[in-house]
Order: C-alpha cells, then sequence, then structure tokens
C-alpha cells in the first residue's frame, strides 16, 4: 500500500553570498508549504551570484524531497528560450524579424508533413513575419488547452507533436496580423519549426533548446531539460506534479476535486511553447543572465541591447483571461510595467515591478513570480510541482489563491532582504464560495481514461471531457445541463 506523506521538509543550498535572501526566503517557503501543502523551488540571482532553495516534498508516494536541482515543468516559461532563439540567429543574420514566416515554414511543413502554412490557414498568412510570431501580432487563433490537457491525461503515454497540435489549433483569424495582440501558443510552435529549418536539422525533434545558453553561462542551467516524447516517469530528474480533475456525481451541483499524479503522462506539453522543465534557481539566472549581458560581446550574452529592446517592445493583448496584460517578444507584462503585486507604499510600485514570463503546465507552475527585477537588478523565480496543493488538507476553494499568495509572500521577503518596498500580501476573496470537496488518487478519474480514448480521433474537438462527464452526469440526474444550454 502506498503511504502518502504530509509533512514537508525543507533543503537549501546557497551558492552564492547573498546569505540576507536565504535567511529571509527560507522560513516563508517552509511556511506557504505547511499552509498549502505545496512543495516549492526557488531561486535568486544578482551580480553575486545564484540562490537555490527548496522546500516540501517532490514525491509524496514516498516522501521524496524537493530539492533545489529538481526540474519542474514550467510550461510557458519555455516562450523567453524559443524567442532567444529566434533573436540570435536575426544577430547572425540567418533571418530577419521582417521576414514572412512561410519562407522558412512551408519547407519544412511540406517536407515533414505533406502541407504548408497556407494550406492550413489561408492566404493571410502571407501578411504574418517572424516578428509578428514571437510579438503575439499574427492574429492566430490559439489551441484549445483545456481539450489537450484532457486528452493528454486520458492517453497516458502518448504525445502530441507539433503538427498534431497546428492540425487540431482553431483556424480562425482573431484579427487581421499586425492590428492586434493575441497571446498565441501557436505561434511559438511554428516558431520552433522556423528554427528547425533555418538550421537545417532534419526533424523538430533535433532542434536543441539549451543550445542558446553560451558556454560562459552554462553553468547556471544544469537542472534545465526540454522533454520532448514520452511520459514524465520517462525523465528521471523530474519532479511529479499534481493536476485536478472535476468530478461530477449523479446529484446536480456536486462536485468533487480529484487530485492526481502526472508522473505517467506526456512530458511534451507543447514543443517550443511549454516544454521546458527546470528550477528556481536556474530560472532566476535566466532572466538576470538575460538582461545583465546584454551589453556584453556576442558569444557571452544570451542577446544583444537591440534584441532585448525588441523583446520589451510591449503590446496590450486581447485575451479575455488576461485583462491589461501587454506583450513584448518572450516577455509578458501585466499591465505594462505595474507590478504584480501590490506594494505597501503606492509610490514605489514601479520598484517591484518584474521582466519575465509565468507558465503553468497541467499540474505544476511558474506563475506569477518568474522574471527579471529592473529596480534592484536581480532575477526570480518560484516554482512549484502543484497548482492546488498536493493533497486534500483544503478544500478546492480554499486552494485556488495558494501560488498567488506564496508568491507575493515569498517576493515579499526577497525585497525585504534587497532594500526593496514591503508588498500587501492580504488574500482577496476566495472565488469559489461552494467549498468543493477534494479526493486524492494517483490515477485520473475513469471518466477521463474512458472519454479520452473514445475521442481518439477526434481529440473531443468542440467538447472538453470536462463538459461531457457534466453532460453525462445530469442527464442520469434527469435534470438539464448548463454545459448542454450554453
Amino acid at each position: 500500500m502506498l503511504a502518502l506523506v504530509l509533512v514537508p521538509c525543507s533543503a537549501a543550498v546557497q551558492h552564492s553570498p547573498s546569505s540576507s535572501v536565504t535567511a529571509v526566503v527560507q522560513p516563508v517557503l517552509d511556511a506557504m508549504s505547511v499552509e498549502f501543502n505545496m512543495s516549492f523551488s526557488f531561486g535568486f540571482a544578482d551580480s553575486s551570484g545564484q540562490v537555490g532553495l527548496a522546500s516540501g516534498v517532490e514525491n509524496v508516494w514516498d516522501g521524496r524531497r524537493m530539492t533545489n536541482a529538481t526540474p519542474i515543468p514550467l510550461g510557458s516559461t519555455t516562450k523567453p528560450w524559443t524567442t532567444i532563439a529566434v533573436l540570435q540567429a536575426a544577430e547572425q543574420s540567418l533571418l530577419s524579424l521582417d521576414d514572412p514566416a512561410q519562407k522558412f515554414l512551408d519547407p519544412i511543413m511540406l517536407r515533414l508533413n505533406g502541407t504548408t502554412f497556407k494550406a492550413l490557414w489561408g492566404d493571410r498568412v502571407s501578411q504574418i513575419t517572424i516578428r509578428d510570431l514571437i510579438g503575439m501580432t499574427s492574429g492566430l487563433g490559439d489551441y484549445d488547452d483545456e481539450q489537450i490537457a484532457s486528452w493528454t491525461v486520458a492517453n497516458a503515454g502518448e504525445d502530441l507533436g507539433p503538427f498534431e497540435l497546428l492540425h487540431l489549433a482553431n483556424k480562425t483569424f482573431v484579427c487581421e496580423p499586425k492590428t492586434c495582440g493575441y497571446y498565441s501558443s501557436i505561434g511559438y510552435v511554428l516558431l520552433g519549426l522556423v528554427m528547425t529549418e533555418v538550421n537545417s536539422l532534419v526533424s523538430w525533434q533535433d532542434f536543441d533548446q539549451l543550445s542558446i545558453i553560451p558556454p560562459s553561462l552554462r553553468r547556471h542551467y544544469r537542472s534545465t531539460t526540454f522533454p520532448k516524447l514520452g511520459r514524465c516517469q520517462q525523465y528521471p530528474t523530474l519532479s511529479h506534479q499534481f493536476g485536478g480533475y472535476p468530478l461530477h456525481t449523479k446529484r446536480p451541483r456536486s462536485t468533487v476535486y480529484q487530485i492526481f499524479d502526472l508522473i505517467d503522462d506526456s512530458c511534451l506539453n507543447g514543443w517550443t511553447m511549454g516544454n521546458m522543465a527546470s528550477t528556481g534557481a536556474d530560472m532566476a539566472s535566466f532572466f538576470y543572465d538575460l538582461f545583465a549581458t546584454a551589453a556584453l560581446p556576442a558569444g557571452q550574452r544570451l542577446v544583444g541591447e537591440d534584441s532585448l529592446d525588441e523583446m520589451l517592445s510591449f503590446k496590450p493583448l486581447v485575451n479575455s483571461w488576461c485583462p491589461g496584460c501587454f506583450y513584448g517578444a518572450g516577455i509578458l507584462a501585466p499591465n505594462a510595467g505595474a507590478a504584480i503585486y501590490p506594494t505597501l507604499d503606492p509610490a514605489r510600485a514601479e520598484e517591484a515591478v518584474l521582466r519575465g514570463h509565468p507558465g503553468e503546465d497541467w499540474g505544476s507552475s511558474s506563475s506569477p513570480l518568474c522574471g527579471y527585477n529592473p529596480s534592484r537588478g536581480f532575477g526570480v523565480c518560484l516554482a512549484y510541482n502543484s497548482v492546488r496543493g498536493m493533497n486534500c488538507s483544503k478544500t478546492y476553494g480554499e486552494n485556488v489563491m495558494a501560488a498567488t499568495v506564496a508568491g507575493c509572500h515569498v517576493l515579499d521577503a526577497v525585497m525585504s532582504a534587497t532594500g526593496g518596498p514591503r508588498l500587501n500580501c492580504t488574500a482577496r476573496a476566495d472565488p469559489y464560495p461552494t467549498k468543493l470537496p477534494c479526493v486524492w488518487s494517483f490515477d485520473p478519474p475513469p471518466d477521463a481514461r474512458r472519454l479520452g480514448r473514445a475521442a481518439r480521433s477526434g481529440l473531443i474537438h468542440h467538447q472538453t471531457a470536462t463538459t461531457l462527464v457534466t453532460q453525462r452526469a445530469f442527464a442520469e440526474a434527469g435534470t438539464a445541463s448548463p454545459a448542454a444550454t450554453h
């Protein structure tokens, strides 16, 4: 019988003289780990070096500790890496940001998949440039994350590669190219193919996403990897990550939130737009290195100053899930520079700004605290292996704000150690007034498996597995389902 370990542990290895950060942050990590039953990987980097800390357990089934060297899948935090690969290619004159994307996409798409950019999306793709793809101004829609997550969970061990995602993506343009900013991960899958073609590689799997790091900086990235095909368990150093799935019983409005382990599922999660696994320490160094080395000669930096300016040329996004957000090129900014978290002194709000990119996998995350603070010159990142907590010590509703609250307290501790403004970490009201009960499982719910297997050929194009479960549950209860009457 498996034993569920609930007692958080902590580990810390210091790689730099930043002892004040270690002293103030470690107790906060431990307290938040206990409060929300989450496990954390924290990093801080500045001119004095790198700090890596951890708290909690990495695997609840055997009690193995989270360490500062345990990679965690981080989803869209992959996007700055892809952007840098493109900008480096532009600096080497291998491409121009104003080149039509078709120039590079059509040869590789035709060779590897028998299609073209135009064949999938139509004539308007001729207007889309490389700059549009890195800056989210292509007008392209996106794939349905909930559908793909449901399918992945339902079909353990099977992968959705870049061409599957391109074929499944909604082909409706959100706007004409260049006329709006719309966050589209599909654009970053296309950029991965661009880089494969630019580098004359045979297959998309041959593109080395770590190659953007110059040799002089590689010591900072010993725990960063980019899974491609295969289950997460096939990457032995990776942390377990824990996702959730709503179970709908026969009684209307009786929902149980089941938490389960994703170690048995595909770790690809969107090549070149969401397939990175790393630590808080590595990602803090990444954002510090990006901003602090731009003035150095080529070979000692990630990108030059002109490229960094491109990354920071923000445009407003129209996505409903990110109101007030702005996108540069591989850099996501809430409210175009305002602090992620409010400061106790509003006059010092800009001192808490982070330039970075959050990311979420289907269980783990680095959102929202992962980036560079230009005011005080440090990189910081907080990663965790369960967005909603690793067990049912709290209800689903109580844990909804866990990442936001923990991130605020951690950044507040960093600010106190570096002389920055203190933050207001008062938790917002619980957005789930109904306390959804919670159950634990190593495996996903049987409904998810059955629905996914039944939908193999169509990948549940128009209805997610969650919607189908809801409809069936309400039908069995003889009540009209809200999902059915949308």
